[in-house]
């Protein structure tokens, strides 16, 4: 596509630059057609000639300008010097020519002033009001003001503007402020301020377009057009509306650096392109520092970015690669690049050196290290540079440079094979026995190294001086440096070879010759100039050319073309890493500080290990620091202790602040922050909360607020009047400064501290006695999209989304719920239920193990570290999560199956991906799906759907049913056969190799005609004995129709069956017609071939089913006939559930289950039943595609389903027609595309609101929900709570009407009142008044209150517990004792605080009790402790609020909730025996609760469960456990495997394996590559050493190795079990591409690159075919390189030059074929053509090089220009014209597609007008000048043209004037003015002049 684009440009480019012809002649009209139309051309002859008689028009521009008759009625009034009049264009003269109601239709320039037209004038000269309507001169509107002189004036305001503009552009195309007004009629000013519009037709900009302005749909305003008032919250919505815009989450922003960015979701991509990534609170350009600190591993580093190299850090998280191997920290990352030659050596990496090799290692063991060589002592030593320098004859053989050396004379000499000439060393045995590194060669008269691609000597192709196999110019061998072509000489010819190889110097008579390959050195001073790029690792070199060395290239060597530090990075240095440097254009060492950098960018960057972050901050570079945390972000120490480990949240709750060095655990702030451990821990690391049983108890009341320490004392002060405290006595609780204070503050009570809480008098009173509820104003508002939009706790119950909310009291403000408030969850069910959409999940440890508590859902699996808990995660966005790779990734096709290696079962497979099943063996998974899911170890033994069968071949498993599936290499296809037995050939079809079935060209059969039909049918599936050939050849024949068989006579049935036709039909038997048809499922039946079964059928077709005696076609219906599961798999109306193939998924199997994880496992559309609480149901309505299942469905959230159509969908509440049903359901919503689910309410219909259950008036969130489910509570009032009044009547609305400040009661009635006066009766007696209330007594018509000195005696009995008779007789009211007047009253009776009273010598006096509130120790509130007593002196124990030290140790004092570790982090126990806490030492010590290896192993990694699994034990050996719970892991960490047979436990290992089926890749998923499957495949064992210890069927099973990890196969020519490796490959390779497909490693053995004189070829077209570039030539006798045209010394190999120019053979000799050396003969432009394609025909012959047209001379010559475009010969003129012209409309010829006709002038309604059709003057329709159709309006057609009607009163055409009569004499007739009309004119002309 990118190649046809570039030609199209270039042709333009190309039309752009030729000389078009100026004007046009008629050979440019092109078609019949256009020519035709063209008035001065004739069609003759197939092409456009000019007519006879006609000249060609020449354009008069200036003639053309000054006839006003050449113009049409449209064109004539825009014409300054021009008008139209009479119907026709004339020379203008005055606008007082033109009838007045067609000023405009005559003259642009004229407009009427109601009596007649005048000339357009400024708008003060306008002297009538309908002239002022028209615009002035200038285009610019006029308006009529009756108060001004003169009364026409311009428009100077946009109100003036005509009412008739109705749009934004209308009034702003007059004036630039102006805008339409809201009516939509007439013109505004426009405003300062978007948000001053109203609506939308005005929403575009304000004043002189100063902002541009939008219209929010939703909001129905108009707001500025910025990020910041588009309300998207995602990246992408904000990017579409806006390039420049992000979000913040709630609405759009615009971008900024990544540093500057401070949320999460607009984290993508900065304002400069740079790929974000949000992190640790902060986003940061993405690099590999930017890894999450939980990656630890090479292959979660690699796979971070894959932009990036990253490894892994040494604190966690990535860094750039490194330069040296000793900044690798993993043994994975130390051989990670084998460029860099790292070896793991002592626990740590290092560059591989000689002596790394250990001592065992002797000198043959050394050699292959590279350039080592063994020691006396054993181990290696590097190679010397010189022989000389070896001093012992077992290692004189070789030097560090690869100089071969001889021991002779007792000393070690540098050995040149090549100095050994002849005649002493004639043949390989006499350099043999000068050294083994010599052969013989007759080319170099002597001998030369034996190599085997130097081996000359067939005898001696056996083994070479290295060790390697040799063998003639057949098979395949490794490809390794020094196996590159010889006349390689540079360099890059040898980094092309292999990247690690460089040229190979020899030194001859002080030159170096460079010749060949060999690797590259190890350092850079090692190497010559040749070879000074890099070292093996990859290092780069650069030359001194001063000192004449090769050294290492420092950073600051990059060139500017380094703009980037990843360019930088990758310049590979020795012993540095390089980093951007400050201008961006080149590279420096990385700076080992912050400080260092000096730009942004830098600094962005950072450190080269992530040692330190480091923040661009005032212009400088820093390390990273606590206050960096984003304030909104960081609220509490957790937060801030995940930020950075030494940070704790500053004291505004806002950000983060470094740890004080001093912080003490008591220093902590009293408030619910600190109520956890966890909590504690974060504020510093030595903390623990208070034991919460140490406080339990009552107290003495405080006689001040301020000394109580807790919110639950911080009620009341010590008061000796309990209960009839004094109204100051109490006390409130301030959140924000934790502390406790007086309820009254001189000079105002503090009711109105009280801002959260229900709107109610309970909830003020509760706050303070002698509070109640102010009269608020509440209202429902929406609900929020954020939590935090909430301003009031009242309304922060739920978001916009259903979310929950909760306010935070220390900080005033609404939150997002996070899962993590929920501290108690102990299932995964009551996680999922905490926060809808599901997005939070059960708390597991490490070990996988469920805790308390829930945690946010992960939204990527990436984000979980531990593999146990990732196998069983389901993310936020439904993914699955699956360890591999030592990490948690995704699972997103089919082909990740083979890393689901845990499994045991189906369901644990399909939970996964639906094509992923349980491997044969019983372990693992594999796709069903196709073969290219499949690895080296299932690909040939996995059953797959639609009965594929597969073939492992080339690092690839393929489709092995046909021929066309196999590895396109001769060796893996031709005389190969696949899985159906066809015989595959490999051959050249249409031009190319292709594997396709062989012909069935087997002859001479013998035998009988059955057996003859075997041979056939043996050799190839599609083959059949042709009995036609039966006398003659006996042959085969391909079998076109499975029908065809039954001719041969009696056919076999099993013939038959395995029989295809060519076109892959399969074959089978029909029993009951005794013939042979197409293979039927019906074919296959018990009477025929006995037991039957599932396979079988499934074999013989993949659409057959097993009926339980003969095998039948599926019916695609009743998916329970399918037994097996990969058959299920190919039908999608079939599902896999629990192992059985159903139509319709039953996720209600599992009816306990309370996790997702279980439901999934029955099918991936089942999730939790939330609204049961426990077992599973389908998650969505969408999942079913049958209807009438569909009708019966209810999902896990309560949804019912219904069919609508053609799918299932969920019920919304409006679909429930009953109360009953409504009742009962939840409906589903859709909030912004979130689907949630809500329960349904019945009033009069059903609804999601709960309407007839609403209150009259809201004060509560739920009484908002009721009416309308997405409102809330809100109120303006800022006061909630009030002191209470001191009268009843002082209250003046309902709510607050309940008591008095002096604790009277008050009802309401319409007003409020003394409760006693509610009574509804009329009382007749104090009796009544007292049965109401006891303190009321009778009033005038009512009760009142009680006043005891108003009651008679007799009635003061009546309210004897409140008042008593005095010794006056008197009623009065108790008080105290002393109140009592007889003995018998005081003795009976309790003064007014309820204490008992005694007569003492006749004083009457309170009993004495004993009130010690210190004896209440179990109570533990102060509601308790305050009514324990009579006296209310009592209050809750104070109770420390402040974090505390860590205990010194476990111990007695410390409680179960305390119990978790000491001051030096020692584990601490809860012993429930013992029932004490205590320090965890020994396995034993946990108690009988642990009942299992997981929750043992969890407390301490060296325990698991004992034997009656009651408590724990140390780990063991594996035989010493003895139940299968134990059976987990032994000492060391190694595994332990149970083996049910034997019922023991064993160390696991190959033999321990329990599979369903042995294979050897089986075993090895088991356990490793070191294992395999025994002879008899009955169970696993310890691979070979070698494969030829493998039996056939051994070495077969699939992923077959050895134990050194080499892939095995059986060797059918050497009938053994051989390694795969390049000399065990194809023995008659024919390219290097087959060596390659049988392993990429290899080469075809004793190749070399062909060169053209390999080629004997006498015909040039042979030589020139041999190479795609066509280099090569022939000399007459053999193929020579192509060169020029000059040095083809033969006519033959006269053809075309290297650079494909033609040549021509002349006078003997060949030059090059030009135009010139055309002959005179040729003289049409095709010959010339012929001769060469850039020629044409010249004048008197021969040729000439085509150029522009204008230069071609001939007709003849005229056909295309240099540009390949077309030229145009003209007879008239006798000239050569490009095809393309510039043309006139007006010349009479039509040239282009805009010209429908041209008649050759300017004449308007002639029929054409410009070029384009026109109708005559009131012709609507006409063909040519034939008019069809006229306007009605003043004509009428006549003789095919339309003529005005003169007298209807219409004025149009050549008509002077019309009055719609005939009378003569009326001023005018016969539309003409008569003469009475024009003398009269003429006379009223004359008075005007004398005046």
């Amino acid at each position: 596509m990118k190649n046809i684009l570039y030609l199209v440009i270039l042709m333009i480019s190309q039309i752009e630059t030729r000389q078009i012809s100026k004007y046009c002649v008629c050979r440019h009209a092109e078609s019949m057609d256009n020519c035709q139309k063209s008035q001065i051309c004739i069609w003759k002859d197939g092409r456009c000639d000019l007519r006879q008689g006609e000249t060609y028009i020449k354009q008069d521009l200036q003639n053309q300008e000054n006839q006003c008759n050449r113009y049409a009625q449209e064109d004539c009034i825009e014409m300054e010097m021009c008008g139209f009049y009479l119907g026709e264009c004339i020379r203008f003269t005055e606008c007082s020519l033109f009838q007045k109601n067609q000023c405009q239709e005559s003259s642009l320039k004229c407009v009427s002033d109601g009596q007649k037209c005048i000339e357009k004038k400024e708008c003060t000269d306008y002297e009538t009001e309908i002239g002022c309507q028209n615009r002035n001169k200038n285009g610019n509107y006029c308006f009529w003001d009756i108060n001004q002189q003169p009364k026409c004036q311009n428009v100077s305001k946009c109100i003036q503007l005509p009412k008739y503009l109705k749009s934004d552009l209308d009034c702003r195309n007059e004036y630039l402020n102006c805008t339409v007004n809201e009516e939509g009629f007439g013109c505004e000013e426009e405003r300062q301020k978007c948000e001053e519009y109203t609506v939308e037709n005005q929403c575009y900009f304000t004043q002189n377009k100063n902002i541009e302005c939008f219209w929010d749909v939703e909001l129905q305003k108009c707001f500025e057009k910025n990020c910041e008032n588009k309300r998207l919250t995602t990246y992408d919505e904000c990017n579409s509306y806006m390039e420049k815009c992000s979000t913040n989450g709630i609405h759009c922003i615009e971008k900024k650096e990544c540093i500057d960015i401070k949320n999460g979701i607009g984290c993508v991509q900065d304002k400069n392109n740079n790929k974000c990534v949000y992190q640790n609170g902060n986003c940061q350009i993405k690099s590999c520092k930017t890894a999450p600190l939980q990656y630890n591993n090479y292959e979660q580093c690699q796979q971070y970015d894959q932009k990036l190299d990253c490894v892994s850090a040494q604190n966690g998280g990535c860094k750039n690669r490194p330069t040296q191997c000793i900044d690798y920290q993993s043994e994975i990352e130390c051989y990670s690049w084998k460029i860099q030659d790292c070896i793991w050596y002592e626990n740590k990496c290092a560059k591989r050196q000689c002596f790394h090799a250990p001592k065992s290692y002797n000198n043959s063991d050394c050699r292959l290290l590279g350039k080592c060589m063994g020691t006396i002592n054993g181990g290696c030593q590097l190679r010397p540079e010189t022989c000389q320098e070896i001093l012992t004859q077992e290692f004189c053989e070789i030097t560090y440079d690869e100089s071969l050396c001889i021991w002779e004379q007792n000393q070690c000499k540098q050995l040149i094979c090549s100095n050994l000439k002849l005649p002493k060393y004639d043949s390989h045995q006499k350099c043999q026995e000068a050294s083994k590194y010599c052969t013989f060669s007759i080319e170099t008269g002597g001998c030369l190294d034996y190599l085997c691609s130097k081996v000359v000597d067939i005898t001696a192709c056996t083994i070479d001086s290295q060790g390697q196999l040799c063998q003639i110019n057949d098979g395949c061998i490794l490809k390794i440096c020094k196996r590159a072509p010889s006349y390689y000489n540079t360099n890059q010819q040898c980094e092309s070879w292999i990247s690690k190889c460089t040229v190979k110097i020899y030194q001859f008579d002080g030159f170096n010759l460079s010749f060949g390959c060999i690797d590259k050195p190890n350092e850079c001073s090692i190497a010559t100039q040749e070879q000074c790029y890099s070292t093996f690792s990859g290092n780069k070199c650069k030359w001194e050319s001063q000192s004449k060395k090769c050294v290492s290239q420092q950073c600051i060597d990059a060139d500017n073309s380094h703009t980037i530090n990843d360019k930088c990075i990758n310049y590979k240095v020795e012993n540095q890493s390089c980093f951007i440097n400050n201008t961006n254009n080149g590279c420096i060492d990385w700076p080992s500080s912050c400080s260092e950098m000096v730009t942004q960018i830098q600094c962005q960057i950072g450190l080269k290990n992530n040692q330190a972050q480091c923040v661009w901050s005032i212009d400088k570079c820093r390390s990273i620091n606590c206050s960096d945390a984003q304030n909104t972000l960081y609220t509490n120490n957790i937060q801030c202790s995940k930020y950075q480990k030494d940070c704790i949240v500053n004291s505004t709750l806002e950000g983060c602040i470094t740890r004080p060095t001093n912080l003490i655990c008591s220093s902590s702030p009293k408030n619910d922050m600190y109520d956890t451990h966890q909590e504690c821990q974060a504020w510093n690391p030595n903390c623990t909360i208070p034991d919460p049983l140490a406080n339990l108890g009552c107290q003495l009341k405080s006689n001040s607020c301020s000394d109580y320490t807790s919110e639950a004392q911080c009620k009341i002060i010590y008061d000796p009047q309990y209960p009839y405290v004094n109204s100051k006595s109490y006390c409130f609780w301030d959140y924000f400064t934790s502390t406790c204070q007086s309820g009254f503050q001189d000079p105002d009570y503090q009711c109105n501290r009280r801002i959260i809480g229900e709107l109610t008098h309970t909830d003020c009173e509760n706050f303070m006695k002698i509070c109640t509820i102010n009269k608020i104003t509440a209202t429902c508002i929406p609900l929020q999209n954020e939590c935090t939009n909430y301003t009031i706790q009242q309304s922060c119950v739920i978001n916009h989304y259903q979310q929950p909310c909760y306010w935070d009291r220390f900080q005033s403000k609404c939150l997002n719920l996070s899962c993590y408030e929920n501290t108690t969850a102990l299932t995964e069910l009551t996680c999922s239920q905490y926060k809808r959409q599901n997005l939070c999940q059960l708390i597991h440890n490490e070990q996988g193990i469920p805790q308390m508590g829930c945690e946010d859902r992960p939204s990527n699996c990436s984000q979980i570290s531990h593999q146990q808990i990732c196998n069983k995660t389901i993310t936020t966005l439904n993914q699955k999560c699956y360890y591999y790779n030592k990490k948690c990734n995704t699972l997103t096709n089919e082909d990740q199956c083979q890393f689901i290696n845990f499994a045991t079962t189906d369901q644990e497979c399909q939970y996964y991906h639906q094509f992923c099943l349980l491997q044969q063996s019983g372990v693992g998974c594999y796709s069903a799906n196709k073969c290219s899911s499949l690895v080296r170890t299932n690909c040939q033994s996995s059953y797959l759907q639609f009965n594929n069968k597969c073939l492992y071949y080339n690092n690839t498993c393929r489709s092995n049913l046909f021929c066309a599936d196999l590895f396109t290499t001769s060796s893996s296809c031709d005389n190969v056969k696949t899985s159906l037995n066809i015989l595959c050939s490999f051959e050249y079809i249409d031009n190319s190799l292709k594997c396709v079935p062989k012909q069935c060209v087997l002859n001479n059969l013998s035998g009988s005609l059955i057996e003859k039909q075997t041979q056939c049918q043996n050799f190839s599936s599609i083959c059949t004995y042709d009995m036609s050939s039966d006398s003659t050849l006996r042959s085969c024949k391909e079998i076109l129709n499975c029908s065809d068989l039954d001719v041969q006579g009696s056919i076999n049935y099993k013939l038959c069956n395995q029989s295809l036709t060519a076109s892959f039909q399969k074959c089978g038997f029909n029993f009951d017609s005794n013939i042979c048809q197409d293979r039927q499922c019906e074919h296959l039946k018990f009477t025929n071939y006995g037991p039957l079964s599932d396979e079988q059928c499934y074999n013989w077709n993949y659409n057959c089913v097993f009926d339980g005696i003969n095998c039948k076609t599926f019916d695609n219906i009743d998916c329970t006939q399918i037994k097996l599961k990969y058959q299920c798999l190919q039908y999608s109306q079939c599902k896999l559930q629990q192992n059985d193939c159903v139509k319709n998924i039953n996720c209600e199997l599992n009816t306990t289950s309370t996790s997702i994880y279980e439901c999934q496992l029955i099918h991936s559309i089942c999730s939790l039943n939330y609204i049961v609480g426990h077992g599973c149901k389908l998650s969505k309505c969408e999942n079913i595609s049958n209807p009438t299942y569909c009708d019966f469905t209810r999902t896990g959230d309560g949804m019912e389903c219904y069919w609508n159509t053609s799918s299932c969908i969920p019920k919304s509440c409006n679909l429930f027609l009953t109360s009953s049903s409504c009742e009962s359901s939840y409906g589903v919503l859709i909030i912004d595309t979130q689907i949630t689910t809500v329960k349904c309410y019945w009033c009069n219909s059903c609804s999601y609101n709960n309407i007839c259950n609403k209150p009259i008036n809201q004060v509560t969130h739920e009484d908002c929900q009721k009416e309308n489910i997405f409102t809330t509570i809100s109120f303006t009032d800022t006061t909630k709570c009030i002191l209470k009044k001191n009268n009843c009547e002082d209250y003046t609305f309902k709510e607050s009407c309940v008591t008095t400040i002096n604790d009277v009661k008050c009802a309401w009635t319409g007003s409020c009142k003394d409760f006693c006066q509610s009574i509804a009766t009329v009382p007749t007696s104090n009796q009544n008044c007292y049965t109401f209330d006891k303190h009321c007594m009778i009033g005038t018509g009512t009760c009142v209150q009680l006043d005891c000195s108003k009651l008679t005696a007799v009635d003061c009995v009546i309210y004897e517990k409140i008042c008593t008779i005095n010794s006056l007789n008197v009623c009065i009211k108790i008080t105290d004792c002393s109140s009592f007047s007889t003995t018998s009253a005081c003795n009976l009776g309790q003064d007014q605080y309820g204490y008992n009273c005694i007569d003492n010598g006749g004083t009457c006096q309170r009993v004495s009790v004993t009130e010690d509130c210190s004896s209440l120790g179990s109570l533990d509130n102060h509601e308790q402790c305050e009514q324990f007593f009579r006296s209310g002196k009592c209050t809750v124990k104070s109770k420390n609020l402040n974090c505390i030290d860590l205990p010194n140790q476990c111990g007695n004092n410390i409680s179960e909730q305390l119990c978790l570790i000491d001051k030096d982090s020692k584990r601490c126990y809860w012993n429930n025996v013992m029932n004490s806490c205590i320090q965890l030492v020994n396995c034993s010590d946990l108690g009988t609760e642990n009942d299992s290896h997981e929750k043992c192993n969890s407390y301490m990694q060296d325990c698991t469960v004992n034997q009656l699994k009651n408590g724990c034990i140390e780990i063991d050996e594996c035989f010493m456990y003895s139940i299968k719970e134990q059976c987990r892991i032994e000492k060391g960490n190694k595994e332990c495997e149970w083996v049910s047979q034997q019922n023991l436990c064993k160390k696991k290992s190959c033999e321990t394996a329990q599979l369903k089926k042995y294979t050897a890749g089986g075993c090895q998923m088991y356990y490793d590559q070191k294992c395999t499957v025994n002879s008899d495949f009955t169970q696993c064992e310890q691979a070979q050493g070698q494969c030829q210890g493998y039996q056939e069927q051994q070495c077969k099973s699939e992923g077959q190795l050895n134990l050194e990890g080499t892939e095995c196969f059986w060797n059918k020519e050497q009938n053994q079990c051989v390694e795969k490796t390049c000399e065990n490959g194809p023995k008659f390779a024919l390219s290097d591409l087959e060596c390659q497909g049988y392993m990429q490693s290899c080469q075809k053995g004793g190749c070399r690159l062909r060169i053209c004189s390999d080629y004997f070829y006498a015909v040039d077209s042979a030589c020139s075919e041999i190479f795609p570039n066509k280099k090569c030539a022939t000399n007459g006798y053999q193929c020579v390189d192509r060169g020029t045209c000059e040095d083809a010394l033969i006519r033959d190999g006269c053809t075309f030059d290297i650079n494909l120019n033609d040549c021509v053979w002349i006078q003997k000799k060949c030059i090059l074929k030009t135009c010139n050396t055309a002959e005179k003969s040729l003289s049409t432009h095709k010959e010339c053509q012929d001769y060469l394609q850039k020629c044409t025909s010249k004048k008197d012959g021969g040729c000439i090089q085509i150029d522009e047209c204008y230069l071609m001379q001939i007709e003849e010559g005229c056909k295309s220009d240099k540009y390949n475009q077309g030229c145009v010969w003209d007879d008239y003129l006798g000239l050569c014209l490009t095809d393309i012209c510039e043309g006139y409309c007006g010349d009479g010829i039509i040239t282009n597609h805009l010209e429908i006709c041209d008649d050759g002038n300017f004449v308007p309604y002639d029929g054409c007008y410009k070029c384009q059709i026109q109708c005559s003057l009131g012709c609507l329709e006409c063909e040519g000048k034939i008019c069809k159709i006229c306007d009605s309006y003043g004509w009428r057609l006549l003789n095919t043209q339309c003529q005005s009607i003169c007298g209807d009163g219409i004025i149009v055409g050549k008509e002077y004037c019309d009055d719609g009569n005939q009378v003569e004499f009326d001023g005018c007739y016969n539309c003409e003015y008569s003469q009475m009309f024009l003398r009269n004119v003429y006379r009223v002309s004359l008075w005007i002049i004398s005046k």
